[in-house]
Parts: structure tokens; C-alpha cells; sequence
């Protein structure tokens, strides 16, 4: 995107590595939140697209943007849709920028207009799955989040959670001065991010954040320094009456087409949204669009101002480089005794910004000393807020924050003041750029590195004797599983889902769907009543838990373990305290069951806690039709002979009518064939599916494509850009050759 702009080397590369590297966006991904930011290369694409297509007037460019607008989207929905609102406004100012003399107006209108259609109809169709599956479930999801209370005051403080503290504005320059994060003994969060309305009064209800966050928001003090540097070095070219002379070498590209200006807006921007309840009106206007109430974490607007600050540093490297060479050229000039030196404004602007940056560096060493006078203040707040353990460890990071910004400042201090060095030669200049490189590098490797979480992942792989024994012999049931916490970072769960072992409970990290819950509400403390309807055959929890179970004749001891939550210590263990038991009382995953009663969702909820009901004997069925029910006899098996994730083929032989059973959830959107021919997915026992069948043997297969067709519909553009841009190619390597 930089080069596209002008930029080139140190001015292209360097603005573009720290916008890798900044503090929200990286440290977000190295905390934790991974594989849902491939929305971000997506963005930036995006921006590079609308500027090379309005530029040249290119609809393929701009349908290639429409396509990538969706691809960001569909990876994260909230920021792709921030990046988005950024692209309408970032194309509608370089179509101003480009609009061509009166004669060529015309042609440009009609191109770009082509453009503007062709990247609706890519991202149209490339996002009509997407859509449709957020219409369908996330819209509720996200309902459900917000509670029971659908107040207009309870949607606004649900969606302005997470908005940024105006005073962690300072950490844009000193990372960390309120901690890194919760929990972390070198330094505990103790700021207001992600802080609940109400906690300062109401500490003890469990409902209400103290406060939460995984990333910082650090900037960096030389690119915020050599962002405003080429702000400062662009205002004073406009003033300059005698233009690119008084400036230095002529401006690039960017810096002529008032891109600077535009960029600082986006900035100043994303910084009081970032803001959200704190600075209410940007973000009142921003939620009152509709469908946007719903986004939360106002936090997010971050990543559009560090974009911002990565075009305004490349700008900054770029005057550097260019005005302190002018300097370097003046000296040398055989003529400089004849003529008014033509770098005496550019010196002035070096001198003002060393001195700026050394005041500002001043100013942040005597912050850091005077917190130190106000340390038993902070020290008392630490304590109200439960950081009284923490005082020295807080201090210590809040004043080396402070210190260490000042130390940059001084740096970039010396940097701005290298080109007014007379007996450099140049030399020093030229050595300076590099030396940039280094030290915004090496600060934003210590910065983030407090942030990078790594993790033993070799015990969640590792096969141990529970799963080798539950992957031979639970066959088609399930496993209920109650030790460790039911969480991605707890190696023996995880290793139940690495090896093929389903279980019943899910993982804590998910909010699992509103039928789900009113399941296992419905049964109640019945556990073995869920263990037969679900086909559990197996339970693992600790063995004080099941001993009063296996006086029951359908539980059967498998063996007794000792284990630390990550791994397997011991394995039998007469003593052990966890224990693998056998349940011979479940269901099995498919059977055909001869008798069946119709009634209502609501009612089935009701009907499957019922003692008198027997689910081997008798089927509930809520959706759809079948014949008048038969008598209660025994099931018929039912035999599972393949299994996908979106696909079942089942085998039964049965010698009158019946339901086949499958105990797993039912959606309107699976699809059934009986024999080669489509029949009506049942919805049975209130959440699980099913099919009428008659006597005799049949093959029936289960399949979901809920979104085949706008899949395929999706598909189109990507193949159509594919065979443009071939096209596109293979025309461009003709001409050549002609040429030639």
C-alpha cells in the first residue's frame, strides 16, 4: 500500500513491520486470540486495491476489492465492517483527489462507477452465506449475550464495554504504566478496560468486571515522534511561498495529494471512538447506525489509527530522509557562498523538533519522579482495589514506563538533531535510518514479548491409556467427562477432542445454544437420565463422584487413575482418585424404535424428565409428520456405517414401522434420503433427529449443506477475478512481445 502511495525503502518497510508488530494488533494474537485475524491483510488489501483502481481507473481492481471486503468481513465481522466504513471514505477522498480535467470526466466516471458495481456484486456474493448464517443464529447469539434486561441503557453498556480509559492514553508512548495483564505477577492490570458499569459500587457481585486486557495499545514513541515530524515537515511545505525549493527535494506523491491530512483525521478518528462510553458523542453516532448497536469492544477502532500512524511514519521517514539529504547537499554546494543556503528552513524544522522531542522526553522523566512522590496514593488505591500485593511490582512498572518513553524521546531527540551535525558529511545522516530500524525493532520486541503466551501443547497430543482405551471401545457413544475444567488449555480434556472421543459437555470457552441449555435444564439432576438419551457410555470424573454408581448394575468399575490435569500419572491405580466408568444403560446412537408419541417442542421438553416415559420403548417427535403409532415393543438396532461431520449413512433392517433415532441434534437444515429418496427429517426427543421408516432393510443418509448454494454463488466471483486477472496477464505479456 505504501509503495502504491510513493513511498519507497526504509519509508515503505519500516512503517509497514511496526504495523505488524503494534500493540493492540500483535499483542491481541500472541495473548490468545488466534486464528481470527486474517481479516487484517484482507483490510489493507483493500485500501491498496480502491487506490490503484481509482487511480487508474481500473474495475478490475475495484472488483478485486469488493472481493477481499468480503474475505475481511467474513473473518471478523466487526473490524472487516470498521475497515469497510474506513474504504468508503478512503475511495470517495482519492476520487476527489484523481477527478480529472473536464474532458476526461466522462470516461473516469463511467470506469469507476463499473468499478463501484462489479465490487458490490463480488462482495455481495461472496458474503450471501455469511450473512444468512448470522441472520440465522449469531444475531440471536449475540441477543443472548447481552441477557434477559433488552434495555436501550443495557444494549449501550453491553456494547461500550471495553471502551478505552482516556488516561490509558498515555501508554501510547510509556507500554504498560497500568500493568501488562490480569493476573500477571510481574504487573497486574489494574486499569478500567473491559471494567463493568457499577463495579466501584457493587465489588462483590460476581456478575461485574473489575476490568480485563490481553493486548496494550502502545504506538511507539519514534513512530508517533517521526509521524508528527512529517506533519509538522508537510504544514510548513503548504505555507512555504516558493514551494518544493524552500522545502527540499520535491515531495512523493503522497505528501502532494494532501494524503497526510487525511490520514491524521483517521487517526484523531479511531482514537475517540477507540474512547466509546468515556467520550460518548463519536461513538453515539457510530451506534446509532442501524445493526451497529449490536458490535462491542469500542477498543477495536485502535487498528484503524494504527494504520493511520503507519502512513503517517512512512511520511515522517520519508521527509527525514529527503530534507536532512537536502541539508547534506547544501553543505557541499561549490555555490553555497554565492546564494541564501536553501536549507535554512529545513534546519529550522530539524532543530524544532530535536528540541520538541527532548522536552517531551524531559517530560516524561519528571512524570515518572513526581509519581514517585505520589506513591502512597497509588499505593492506597492499589490496596481498595485487592493490588495490595502487587505495590512495589506496580510502581517499579509504572515509573520504568514513564522513564523508558523519556529515553525514546531523547533518542529521537538525536536523531532529529543528527542532520544540523556539520561534521558529519552526510556520513551520520545515512547512518541514522538504520539505526531507526534497529531501535523501533528491539522496542517493539521487549514491548510485545511481555504478551507472547507460549504453551506445552505436546500432552494435549500425546495418546494416553483413557483415550487408546475410549477410542477402541466407545464405538458410536459418548463420554461425560468431570475432572479438569472443560477448557481448550487443560491437556486431558483437549486430548479427548484430539482423538476422536465425543463428549456430551461443552467446552467452557463457547456459549452453547439456548436448546442445548434447556435440555439439560429439563432433566435436571436426572444425570443418568442425560447419560441415556444422549448415548453416554462412558463417564470420567472423579471417583468419589461415581463410587455411590456403581452399586447400580449398568455401571461397571473400568479402571481407577491418578492424575495432575495435564497427563496420566498412574494408570491402573487401586487408590487412584479419578475413575473411568462403563454405563450399559445408554442408548445407542441409532436404533429404530416402533412407538412413537407426537407432541409439541415445549411439551417434549417437559415430557423427556417424566419417569413413566421410556425412551427405549417409545419416541417423542415434535417436527414433522408420521402414521398413527403401534404398539411398545423392543428397538431394532441400527447400524452407523459412516460418519462425517456433515454426513451419516446408517443401515437398517427392521420388520414393521418405526422412527430411526440418531441421537444427535436436529436443525431444520439437515437433509434425508431413504433408500435414494428424500423424506422428512423428525425432530425427536426435543432436540434430536430422526425419520419414519417402513418395514424392511434401508439405507438412510443424513446430510447438511445449509448454505450449498451461496456457497457455489460465492465461489463465482473468486473464479471469475481468477480468469480476469489471467486474462488480464496473458494480454500484458502479448503486448510486450509485440512491442519488442
Amino acid at each position: 500500500f505504501l509503495r502504491g502511495r510513493g513511498y519507497r525503502g526504509t519509508a515503505a518497510f519500516l512503517p509497514a513491520l511496526a504495523f505488524t508488530f503494534s500493540g493492540y494488533g500483535f499483542t491481541l494474537i500472541s495473548a490468545g486470540h488466534r486464528g481470527i485475524f486474517h481479516m487484517m491483510p484482507f483490510g489493507v488489501l483493500v485500501l491498496g486495491l480502491v487506490d490503484r483502481g481509482i487511480r487508474s481507473k481500473s474495475p478490475f481492481h475495484l472488483a478485486m476489492a469488493g472481493l477481499c471486503q468480503a474475505y475481511s468481513i467474513i473473518g471478523s465481522s466487526d473490524i472487516g465492517l470498521i475497515f469497510a466504513v474506513l474504504t468508503v471514505f478512503y475511495g470517495a477522498y482519492r476520487a476527489i483527489r484523481e477527478w480529472p480535467a473536464r474532458g476526461e470526466r466522462a470516461r473516469f466516471t463511467w470506469r469507476i462507477a463499473l468499478g463501484g458495481v462489479l465490487a458490490a456484486a463480488t462482495f455481495g456474493l461472496a458474503t450471501a452465506s455469511f450473512f444468512q448464517a448470522w441472520a440465522g443464529g449469531g444475531k440471536a447469539t449475540r441477543q443472548l449475550q447481552i441477557g434477559e434486561d433488552q434495555s436501550p441503557a443495557k444494549k449501550w453498556e453491553f456494547a461500550t464495554n471495553w471502551s478505552m480509559p482516556p488516561e490509558e492514553i498515555v501508554e501510547f508512548f510509556a507500554p504498560c504504566v497500568y500493568g501488562i495483564e490480569p493476573g500477571d505477577p510481574d504487573g497486574p492490570y489494574w486499569g478500567r478496560l473491559g471494567r463493568s458499569l457499577g463495579w466501584e459500587q457493587n465489588r462483590q457481585d460476581p456478575r461485574l468486571f473489575m476490568n480485563f486486557r490481553q493486548h496494550t495499545v502502545y504506538l511507539g514513541v519514534l513512530q508517533m515522534a517521526f509521524a508528527i515530524f512529517g506533519l509538522f515537515a508537510f504544514a510548513r511545505r503548504k505555507r512555504t511561498t516558493d514551494g518544493d525549493n524552500a522545502g527540499g527535494a520535491a515531495p512523493e506523491p503522497a505528501d502532494r495529494g494532501g494524503d497526510l491530512a487525511f490520514w491524521a483525521t483517521v487517526f484523531v478518528a479511531g482514537v475517540l471512538l477507540s474512547l466509546g462510553r468515556h467520550f460518548p458523542p463519536p461513538y453515539r453516532l457510530w451506534y446509532s447506525v442501524p445493526g451497529l448497536s449490536i458490535m462491542r469492544c469500542p477498543v477495536k477502532f485502535m487498528h484503524i489509527s494504527e494504520f493511520a500512524l503507519a502512513v503517517l511514519f512512512a511520511a515522517g521517514i520519508s521527509a527525514y530522509v529527503r530534507d536532512s539529504g537536502a541539508i547534506a547537499a547544501a553543505r557541499e554546494s561549490p555555490t553555497r557562498k554565492q546564494q541564501p543556503a536553501p536549507d535554512h528552513a529545513i534546519r529550522k524544522r530539524f532543530l524544532f523538533a530535536a528540541v520538541a522531542a527532548a522536552v517531551a522526553g524531559a517530560a516524561f522523566i519528571i512524570a515518572a519522579q513526581v509519581g514517585g512522590s505520589f506513591a502512597p496514593a497509588l499505593r492506597a488505591h492499589w490496596r481498595e482495589i485487592g493490588f495490595g500485593g502487587f505495590q512495589d511490582v506496580l510502581l517499579g512498572l509504572f515509573q520504568g514506563s514513564l522513564r523508558r518513553a523519556g529515553a525514546l524521546f531523547f533518542v529521537a531527540a538525536g536523531l532529529f538533531a543528527v542532520p544540523l551535525w556539520k561534521g558529519g558529511r552526510g556520513v551520520a545522516i545515512r547512518a541514522a535510518v538504520p539505526v531507526l530500524v534497529l531501535i523501533v525493532a528491539a522496542d517493539l520486541s521487549l514491548v510485545c514479548g511481555r504478551f507472547v503466551r507460549t504453551r506445552d501443547m505436546r500432552e494435549h497430543f500425546r495418546r494416553n491409556p483413557m483415550t487408546d482405551y475410549l477410542a477402541k471401545n466407545v464405538a458410536e457413544g459418548r463420554v461425560s467427562y468431570h475432572l479438569t475444567q472443560r477448557s481448550r488449555v487443560y491437556p486431558l480434556w483437549a486430548s479427548l477432542t484430539v482423538h476422536g472421543v465425543d463428549t456430551i459437555e461443552p467446552t467452557t470457552e463457547l456459549t452453547p445454544p439456548a436448546e442445548y441449555m434447556e435440555y439439560f435444564d429439563a432433566i435436571g439432576r436426572d444425570i443418568v437420565r442425560l447419560w441415556t438419551l444422549t448415548s453416554t457410555k462412558y463417564v470420567v470424573a472423579p471417583f468419589q463422584m461415581v463410587e455411590g454408581l456403581l452399586r447400580h448394575p449398568a455401571f461397571k468399575l473400568v479402571n481407577r487413575f491418578e492424575t495432575d490435569g495435564a497427563r496420566i500419572l498412574a494408570w491402573p491405580s487401586a487408590g487412584g482418585r479419578a475413575a473411568l466408568v462403563r454405563f450399559d444403560g445408554a442408548l445407542p446412537r441409532a436404533l429404530v424404535i416402533h412407538s412413537w408419541e407426537t407432541t409439541s417442542r415445549s411439551n417434549a421438553f417437559a415430557r423427556i424428565a417424566e419417569k413413566d416415559w421410556n425412551p427405549w420403548k417409545s419416541v417423542l417427535v415434535s417436527e414433522g409428520s408420521v402414521p398413527e403409532s403401534g404398539q411398545e415393543s423392543d428397538p431394532t438396532p441400527a447400524r452407523i456405517e459412516r460418519r462425517e461431520l456433515q454426513s451419516v449413512i446408517i443401515r437398517a433392517d427392521t420388520d414393521r414401522p418405526g422412527v430411526l433415532l440418531l441421537t444427535d441434534k436436529y436443525d431444520p437444515r439437515w437433509r434425508v434420503r431413504v433408500d435414494g429418496r428424500d423424506a422428512e427429517v423428525l425432530e425427536c426427543n426435543a432436540i434430536m433427529r430422526g425419520v419414519f421408516l417402513d418395514a424392511g432393510s434401508h439405507r438412510v443418509e443424513f446430510v447438511y449443506r445449509p448454505f450449498v448454494r451461496q456457497f457455489a454463488a460465492s465461489m463465482v466471483p473468486l473464479a471469475v477475478m481468477l480468469a480476469w486477472s489471467g486474462a488480464r496477464i496473458a494480454g500484458g505479456r502479448r503486448r510486450r512481445r509485440a512491442a519488442k
